[in-house]
This record gives C-alpha cells, sequence and structure tokens, in this order.
C-alpha cells in the first residue's frame, strides 16, 4: 500500500511584468510501480489518476491544490490494462481492459468529479488469443470520440470508435492496406469530431524509390461499408520528419514537415501538406528551402564540413491556424550513449564499464505558414538543456495556448534548484522571454512532459523529485 507524506501547502505569487498565481501541492511518495495521468479540471476540482500494480485510484484536488479526496475504482477484474483516459468539463471517462476466461474485455467507465460512476459499457469481447490485443488510443480534439486500434500480425489494424458522450460504440472496422507492414509503414491514425477515422501510411520513402514516394491515407466513418482509399505522391522527394493533424475547421488533413537529402541524413527545409478526404483532387503540397543564413543561425558554432542542411531535429507538434495555415514547431536534440570505465574492487585492479547516456535538447524552431505553404514568419527559440541517465524527463517543453499568445515553459537548466522561462509568442512572431519561476527552496523538478492545460489559462504540472510527486498549479 502506497503510504502518503503531507506537509504545508504553498502558495505563490510571482509579479514579473505580468502575474501569475503559482500553487503547489503536498508531496506523497512513488513507488517502482507507480504511474499517474493528470486528467484534467472537472468542474473546480484537479483530477489526477493513478495506476499502482493493477489497481486504479483517483485522487481530487480543491482550487487551491488541497487533496480533499482519494478513491480505489472498483472494476471488479484482474489484469487490468489502462488504455487511456478522456475528460470534459463535466466528467472523465477511463477506458481499460481486462481478461475473464481468456478473453479479453475492452469497456469504459464514466464518472464526474466527486468519483460517482455514472455510467459503464462494453466495448467489445475479443475471443482467446495466443496473444491478447494490446490497444493504442487516439482522441478527437472535442474529446467526444476515442479511436482505438490493435495491430494484428503486423498486418491489419483492429479499429473501434467510440463516443464517450452517448456511452456508445460508433463503428468497428479492420484495415488491411495492401503490401502493408507495421513496422515499416504506419505513420498515423487520427480521429476528427465527427468520429471519422484516417489511417496514414508512407510508401517508398527511400533514395533509389523517390519517384514514387507517396502517402496513403485511408478514411472511414460509419456511413461507410469500406475505407476509401487515396494518396499525395510527394514530388521526387524525400521526407525528414512529418507531423500530421486533423484540421476539424475546414475537414482537411494537414501535416508540417522536413524533407531531406538523398542521404536523408539533414533536412534542407520544410514542406506544407494538405488534402480533402472527400475529394483527394482537393490538395495543396508546398515544398519551402532554408536560406544559408537560416541553416548558420541553426548550426551556430556546430562543425559541419557543408551547411547545407541540418540534422538532429525533430518536429514535436503542429498548432492549426483558424485560416488553415499552421504553426510548425520542431526541437533539436540528440541521445549520446558512451561507456564509462569504473573500479570494482580496491586495490584489486579490476575494472568494468558503466553505461551512461546524455541527453540534449535545445532550440526550438518554429515556422508559421500560410494555407498556401507559404512562410508568414520563422522564429528560433534559444534554450539548452543537458542530462544525463535520466532518460530526458525533465527537458523539452510544454505549450500552453491562451486566448492572446502561446507560452513555452521550459526548465533553464536539468538540476536539483533552477529556473523556469517562457517564451511568449504572439501572432506576429515577436519571442519574449520571462523568468516564472526559481525553484530554489521549494524542492521541485517539473516534468514539462506530462503537464496538462486543464483551461485558457492554467496548466497542471508535475514535479517528480527524489521519488516524491507535488502538482503545481499554474495560473496567468
Amino acid at each position: 500500500m502506497m503510504k502518503y507524506f503531507f506537509s504545508f501547502l504553498f502558495i505563490i505569487s510571482f509579479l514579473q511584468g505580468i502575474s501569475q498565481d503559482i500553487l503547489i501541492s503536498a508531496e506523497q511518495s512513488m513507488r517502482t510501480d507507480y504511474d499517474y495521468e493528470i486528467i484534467g479540471k472537472i468542474g473546480n476540482k484537479v483530477l489526477l489518476f493513478k495506476d499502482e500494480a493493477n489497481e486504479f485510484k483517483v485522487e481530487v484536488f480543491d482550487d487551491k491544490m488541497k487533496s480533499i479526496k482519494e478513491k480505489k475504482l472498483e472494476l471488479g477484474r484482474s489484469y487490468l490494462k489502462l488504455i487511456g483516459i478522456t475528460s470534459s468539463s463535466k466528467d472523465f471517462t477511463i477506458i481499460y481492459s481486462h481478461k475473464q476466461k481468456g478473453d479479453t474485455y475492452l469497456k469504459a467507465n464514466k464518472y464526474d468529479n466527486q468519483l460517482t460512476l455514472l455510467d459503464t459499457a462494453i466495448l467489445d469481447i475479443f475471443e482467446r488469443r495466443a496473444f491478447a490485443p494490446i490497444f493504442t488510443m487516439t482522441r478527437s480534439k472535442n474529446k467526444e470520440y476515442i479511436l482505438m486500434y490493435n495491430v494484428e500480425k503486423e498486418k491489419f489494424l483492429e479499429t473501434l470508435v467510440f463516443d464517450t458522450k452517448k456511452m456508445e460504440l460508433v463503428w468497428k472496422q479492420t484495415f488491411q492496406p495492401k503490401d502493408f507492414y507495421y513496422g515499416r509503414d504506419f505513420v498515423n491514425f487520427l480521429v476528427d469530431n465527427n468520429g471519422g477515422g484516417h489511417l496514414i501510411v508512407e510508401r517508398d520513402n527511400e533514395r533509389l524509390k523517390k519517384a514514387s514516394n507517396r502517402f496513403e491515407f485511408y478514411s472511414f466513418n460509419e456511413n461507410m461499408d469500406n475505407p476509401n482509399g487515396y494518396l499525395m505522391l510527394m514530388g521526387e522527394k524525400l521526407w525528414y520528419d512529418i507531423y500530421f493533424e486533423y484540421d476539424n475547421l475546414h475537414d482537411k488533413i494537414v501535416a508540417g514537415g522536413f524533407y531531406a537529402n538523398d542521404f536523408q541524413t539533414k533536412t534542407t527545409g520544410y514542406f506544407y501538406l494538405k488534402i480533402n478526404p472527400k475529394n483527394a483532387d482537393d490538395y495543396v503540397l508546398n515544398y519551402q528551402p532554408f536560406q544559408p543564413r537560416f541553416i548558420q543561425e541553426v548550426l551556430g558554432k556546430e562543425k559541419r564540413t557543408k551547411k547545407d542542411g541540418f540534422g538532429e531535429v525533430d518536429i514535436q507538434e503542429i498548432v492549426l491556424r483558424r485560416d488553415g495555415g499552421i504553426l510548425l514547431i520542431a526541437e533539436r536534440n540528440r541521445r549520446y550513449a558512451r561507456q564509462v570505465n569504473t573500479v570494482t574492487a580496491a586495490y584489486s585492479g579490476r575494472g568494468s564499464t558503466t553505461p551512461q547516456v546524455d541527453y540534449y535538447y535545445n532550440d526550438l524552431l518554429v515556422f508559421s505558414i500560410h494555407p498556401d505553404g507559404e512562410l508568414h514568419w520563422k522564429d528560433i527559440l534559444h534554450k539548452k538543456q543537458y542530462s544525463q541517465d535520466d532518460g530526458a524527463m525533465y527537458s523539452s517543453y510544454f505549450l500552453l495556448k491562451t486566448r492572446s499568445n502561446l507560452r513555452f515553459l521550459y526548465n533553464d537548466e536539468i538540476k536539483q534548484e533552477s529556473t523556469v522561462n517562457e517564451y511568449i509568442l504572439t501572432g506576429k512572431g515577436t519571442p519574449d522571454r520571462k523568468n516564472i519561476m526559481n525553484t530554489q527552496g521549494v524542492e521541485l523538478m517539473l516534468v514539462m512532459k506530462n503537464a496538462t492545460q486543464v483551461s485558457a489559462d492554467e496548466v497542471i504540472i508535475p514535479s517528480e523529485r527524489r521519488r516524491q510527486l507535488k502538482l503545481i498549479k499554474l495560473t496567468y
């Protein structure tokens, strides 16, 4: 049984040009088999889900981040496996599976912010198999629809879409594209705000096959008998990285990506892709090369024999603009594994090697792209984050989307006591960097990757330090 150690509630306010209110919950200990997820804010309560070795619990915090309730969810079954959680302003739904007499049951339970069970549903039952299905889940932007898929034999995807508002299965379909191999060809699976599913598959992204390099799309909804297949040829270019979203306002599949040199070792420009699932002839594909001056600014003092592009960069997300354009957000990062010699016994003369991994998470590259794919503006948000043997859990950033701007929150340095900074970016693309807080004396190490935006101007950020968990509510 997990033990909780409660301390007093910290209430901190910082005034630095604008004000932020920062509330910190009491700490609680974490076991090695403990996992958690911030459900969000329901009413005026903040909810935290806990997975403790086949037991599901939810803790409730008031608007001052004081713990007021915790409850074990009585699901009544063993071999529980969490698939995912989604929430609305009034309730939250847990999707999970369990085994019964060899069969796998896929279920959904809905609760309010007092942890009262409101509704339950059986989505499907899968008869005994050599390997139980393992579902991956994705949510629609309005959080009403959940798409789940299980990869079977690496060749086809058993897919379900569930309506969390009505608590009923919308459709079930098996996708099996020709000559499909999941580990090689799968790119993404999107679900739109009407419950439609969109499978995206890559083909021939190789130097010797670039003439046929393409993306294949398979769209399906409850009114179809079979998935609608269509494709987008990439114009004999190879892509380095890509990120897809569904634009519900314009009913289009949208992507931002980087295209590559022939060896795919570095990117030499960006591209914008948009296609209408109902009419594949209605599309945009626009390639824009990086200018030498921009490449030089990205590389800085890095030594390169030929500065015609750059590598060690991943697209982290895209933000949809209301006009159909996007903000493409990428981050420069690398992982360096090495062996370190250590002495195993004093005076023995014997030694051994210990593996160590260094993580570098550096500058953010932000591109604002018009609906026709032309560049609006671009910016480099400079940061340097280094850590070792921590899985980079404290690195990278969290994007807070407010009414008037975007805020990139990040730890300035990865260490026990540091500062938390933010870049504020408006629609015109001029960044402003500010300090939010100093963690000295409050024993915080913020895990930005696990943060959750709970309202237009609030975010909940977890802190994990020496196996102690705290939740921080930041309000603008």
